[in-house]
C-alpha cells in the first residue's frame, strides 16, 4: 500500500510505503541535513563576526558583498570576495574604476585620431625600403613595393631569365651525356633503378659503390651502373664476407661413471618429479637447496634414491604434522557454497595452513570449519542486503551508498555483505522508521 507525502526539503509530492518517510528522495534528505548543519554554522560566524553577512542558498553558505568597482550587491563563496565578475577585476587592474572612465579614455582616443587625420590629411605614407639589385635605400608608397626603379626590375627579370636558361642548358647537356654513355655502354641504370632491381635501399647500392663491389660512371648529377655488370656479378657467385663459423661444443664423456653401473640406485630430478608427482621447477629447487650428494654424467644430476626418499617424505611430515584432516578447494566451494576466487581469497587472508598433494592444494580442514562455522553468530548480530530490503523497503543501489556514506560497520564473508544490525536500527530510528516491523 502506498502513501502520498510531500518532501520536507523540495514540496515536491510522492509515494511511499512508510508513513515516516519526509523525503522523496535520497539527495532531498542530505540537503536538508547540510541545511541544518549551515544554519548552525551561520549563527556561529555572525556570533564571532558581526560585520560578516552570511546566508544560506540551495543549502550551501554564501557571503553578502559589495563590488569594489561597480557597487553592485553579490554573493560570494569566500568571506573575501571583493569583485562581481571578471570584467570588473579587469577594470581594477587597468585602473579603469567606473563606466565614466571608459568614456573618457575612448573621447580622448577619439580625439587623437581626429588631430591625426586633420594634420596628415591628403599626404601618403611612406615605407623605407632597400633595392634587391643596386642596394640603395628608398620610400615607397606601397607595401608591396620591392625595386627602387622600373630599371632594376627589368635588370632582376633578365637575371632571372638567364638563370632560368642556364639550369636547362645544363639539364639538356646532362641528358645528351646520359644518352651518349647508354650507347656506348649499352644498358644503364640509375641508383634508383639499381635498388628496385636488387630489393635493397638507395644506401645499401651507394654503400656497395664506394666498397668496389658494383663497378659504375660518375657523370655531374648522376651515377649509372651496367646491367651486365651486376648480371657477371651473379654469375661469378663471389663472397664478399666469410661468415663466422660456428663452433661445435663437445660435450665430455664420462668413463666408469657409477650411474651406469648401478643405475637403479640413482634418480634424475626430472624422474624424481614423475614419481613423487610435483612439478619439474619445485623439484629442481627443493634438490639443489638441499645438501645431498650427486653425481653429474652428461650434464644431468643424479642424487641416490634413497636420499631423495628419505627427504621428500620429511619434506611433506615436516608441514603440519598434527593436522590429519584437510580439505581440498572444491570440497570448501561444495560445502559453504562458495566459488572459486572466494575461496583462494580466504585462504590467502586467514593464512590457513595448507600443504601440497601432487599438484593439488589441501587446506586444514579445523582451520576453515573454526573459521566459517560462526554463521549463527553473524546472522544475530548482521542484517544482509535482503533483509534490510525487506524490512526497510530500500532497494540494494540506494542501500550500498547509504552504507558507504554514514559509515555504518560492515563485514564482507564470502562474497556477501553484512551490515550491523544495532547501527543500522539506531540510524533508521533516528529517522522515522519503526523498531516493530519484522525481518
Amino acid at each position: 500500500m502506498y502513501i502520498q507525502r510531500k518532501c520536507k526539503y523540495c514540496g515536491k509530492v510522492f509515494s511511499t510505503k512508510r508513513y515516516p518517510n519526509q523525503f522523496c528522495s535520497q539527495s532531498c534528505y542530505f540537503k536538508h541535513k547540510r541545511a541544518e548543519r549551515n544554519a548552525a554554522k551561520v549563527k556561529a560566524i555572525k556570533e564571532a563576526n558581526p560585520d560578516a553577512n552570511p546566508v544560506i542558498q540551495d543549502g550551501y553558505i554564501r557571503y553578502s558583498q559589495t563590488c569594489s568597482c561597480c557597487g553592485k550587491r553579490f554573493l560570494s563563496v569566500r568571506p573575501s570576495a571583493s569583485f562581481c565578475s571578471k570584467s570588473c577585476y579587469r577594470r581594477n587592474v587597468k585602473g579603469l574604476k567606473s563606466d565614466s572612465a571608459n568614456t573618457a579614455k575612448a573621447e580622448m582616443d577619439r580625439e587623437r585620431a581626429e588631430y591625426y587625420n586633420e594634420r596628415y590629411r591628403g599626404r601618403p605614407m611612406k615605407f623605407l625600403k632597400t633595392c634587391p639589385v643596386c642596394g640603395k635605400e628608398f620610400a615607397a608608397s606601397k607595401v608591396t613595393t620591392i625595386f627602387c626603379s622600373s630599371g632594376c626590375a627589368k635588370k632582376y627579370r633578365t637575371s632571372q631569365d638567364h638563370d632560368l636558361r642556364r639550369k636547362r642548358v645544363n639539364e639538356d647537356m646532362i641528358q645528351r651525356e646520359l644518352n651518349s654513355a647508354k650507347r656506348e655502354y649499352g644498358d644503364m641504370m640509375r641508383i634508383d633503378e639499381v635498388a628496385s632491381y636488387l630489393g635493397v635501399s638507395r644506401s645499401s647500392v651507394k654503400r656497395y659503390v664506394a666498397r668496389g663491389i658494383i663497378s659504375c660512371v660518375r657523370m655531374p648529377g648522376v651515377t649509372l651502373i651496367q646491367k651486365s655488370g651486376l648480371d657477371d656479378l651473379f654469375r661469378e657467385s663471389r663472397v664478399f664476407r666469410n661468415p663466422r663459423s660456428k663452433r661445435d661444443r663437445v660435450m665430455p664423456e664420462v668413463e666408469h661413471s657409477p650411474v651406469l653401473e648401478r643405475s637403479d640406485d640413482y634418480i634424475s630430478i626430472a624422474e624424481a618429479a614423475e614419481a613423487y608427482g610435483l612439478p619439474l621447477n619445485v623439484t629442481q629447487n627443493f634438490l639443489r637447496r638441499s645438501d645431498l650428494e650427486f653425481v653429474r654424467f652428461r650434464n644431468v644430476r643424479f642424487y641416490n634414491r634413497e636420499d631423495v626418499d628419505k627427504l621428500m617424505r620429511a619434506r611433506q611430515r615436516a608441514r603440519h604434522p598434527e593436522i590429519t584432516e584437510w580439505y581440498t578447494v572444491d570440497d570448501i566451494m561444495s560445502i559453504y557454497a562458495m566459488d572459486r576466487k572466494s575461496v583462494y581469497n580466504f585462504v590467502y587472508s586467514k593464512d590457513i595452513p595448507k600443504k601440497k598433494d601432487g599438484l593439488k592444494a589441501k587446506y586444514s580442514k579445523s582451520h576453515v570449519d573454526d573459521l566459517l562455522s560462526g554463521g549463527a553468530l553473524l546472522k544475530e548480530n548482521y542484517y544482509t542486503a535482503e533483509q534490510i530490503e525487506e524490512k526497510y523497503a530500500f532497494d540494494r543501489r540506494r542501500l550500498y551508498k547509504l552504507i558507504s556514506r554514514i559509515g555504518i560497520s560492515k563485514r564482507n564473508v564470502s562474497g556477501r555483505l553484512y551490515v550491523d544490525r544495532s547501527e543500522f536500527d539506531s540510524f533508521m530510528l533516528l529517522n522515522g522508521a519503526s523498531e516493530d516491523d519484522p525481518v
